[in-house]
C-alpha cells in the first residue's frame, strides 16, 4: 500500500469511530441546558424615569417606553401586560399622577392601570410609602387586578380613586386576581362599594394602612366578597366610612 492511500484510510476511520461521535454529542449538551435555564429565569425590570402619564408606544418590544423614549409608569405597566411572566416595575420617589382620562378600558391605556397578565407576577416597587405616590387624579380607580393575574405592591401609596357609577367598586383597587400589598397606604379613594380596596380574589397585606376612604354604601375601606381569601397580617384600618 502506498503511504498516501494508508494515510488516506487512517483519517476514514478516525472520522469514523466511536470516539468522535462521542466527543461530539458532549460538545452540544450543555449549550441546549445553559439555554434552557437561561429561558426559565429570565426577569424583566424596567425603571420608571418620568411623572408624565405617557402610553407605551410599541407594547411587547420590550422596551416600555412612550413616544419621547421615557419609561411612564402607565408605559411600564402596558409592556409589562403584553410581555408573559415575571415583571418587576421600580418606581423612584415623586407623585405619579394620571392624566390620561377613560373608564371602562382594559388595556392600561385609559384612566386606571389594569393589571391583564396571567403567565405570571408583576411587583411594582417603591421607595417606601411616603415617597412613591401613585395618583390617580379622581379620573378613575388606581389598579384593576383582573381575573387569573398576581399584582405585588411594595412601598407604595395609593390615592385618588374615584369610580362612582353604578355597580363600580373598589376606588383605589380592584382586584379579582391576586394582590399583595406590603408597606403601603391606600388613602384618600371613592366608590360605590370598597373604597379603598375591593376584592373577590386572594388579598394580603403586612404593614399596610387603610384609611380615609369613602363608598356610598359601605366598606369604606375594603369590600369584601363572599370568594375573598384574605390575610390582613399587620394592616391598619383608620376612619373608615
Amino acid at each position: 500500500m502506498r503511504m498516501g492511500d494508508w494515510l488516506d484510510a487512517t483519517r476514514s476511520a478516525f472520522r469514523c469511530g466511536p470516539t468522535f461521535r462521542r466527543r461530539f454529542r458532549r460538545k452540544h449538551k450543555p449549550a441546549t441546558s445553559a439555554e434552557l435555564l437561561e429561558d426559565r429565569t429570565l426577569l424583566t425590570v424596567f425603571t420608571v424615569n418620568t411623572t408624565t402619564d405617557t402610553i407605551d408606544a410599541n407594547p411587547g418590544d420590550g422596551i416600555a417606553a412612550d413616544l419621547d423614549g421615557n419609561t411612564s409608569l402607565r408605559a411600564a405597566v402596558m409592556e409589562a401586560n403584553a410581555m408573559a411572566g415575571d415583571n418587576t416595575i421600580t418606581l423612584p420617589a415623586g407623585t405619579y399622577s394620571f392624566t390620561i382620562t377613560g373608564t371602562r378600558e382594559d388595556a392600561a391605556a385609559q384612566g386606571d392601570l389594569d393589571i391583564t397578565d396571567t403567565e405570571g407576577t408583576l411587583t411594582i416597587s417603591g421607595v417606601e410609602e411616603l415617597a412613591s405616590i401613585i395618583h390617580a387624579n379622581y379620573v378613575d380607580r388606581v389598579f384593576d387586578v383582573h381575573s387569573g393575574t398576581t399584582l405585588d405592591l411594595i412601598g407604595i401609596t395609593i390615592s385618588g380613586g374615584s369610580v362612582t357609577m353604578d355597580a363600580d367598586d373598589g376606588g383605589g383597587i380592584r382586584n379579582q386576581g391576586t394582590l399583595s400589598l406590603t408597606d403601603s397606604t391606600v388613602t384618600d379613594n371613592t366608590a360605590v362599594e370598597g373604597g379603598g380596596i375591593w376584592t373577590n380574589g386572594t388579598l394580603q397585606m403586612v404593614g399596610v394602612t387603610v384609611t380615609d376612604n369613602l363608598s356610598r354604601y359601605g366598606g369604606g375601606d375594603t369590600m369584601l366578597d363572599d370568594a375573598s381569601d384574605v390575610d390582613e397580617s399587620f394592616a391598619e384600618w383608620v376612619d373608615a366610612v
